[in-house]
């Protein structure tokens, strides 16, 4: 839950029964997902592009090849 509240960042959150956790760095409170082993969630990353973005690039590129 979050509401308005007279802090630095104007708001405040309350979690329950949720894996993320409200941590306060530096007087901003951020939210942290678990770890990997915690078993929620897939954290790990593939290398390379994502699909939309390969796809974005060869219009790009595709369209600069064909008026050159």
């Amino acid at each position: 839950m979050i509401w308005s509240t007279n802090n630095e960042q104007g708001f405040d959150y309350r979690v329950k029964d949720h894996k993320w956790e409200p941590v306060d760095l530096d007087g901003v409170t951020l939210m942290r997902r678990p770890a990997a082993q915690s078993g929620y969630g897939n954290t790990t990353l593939k290398a390379g592009w994502s699909k939309a973005r390969a796809m974005r690039n060869a219009q790009k590129f595709g369209n600069k090849r064909k008026s050159t």
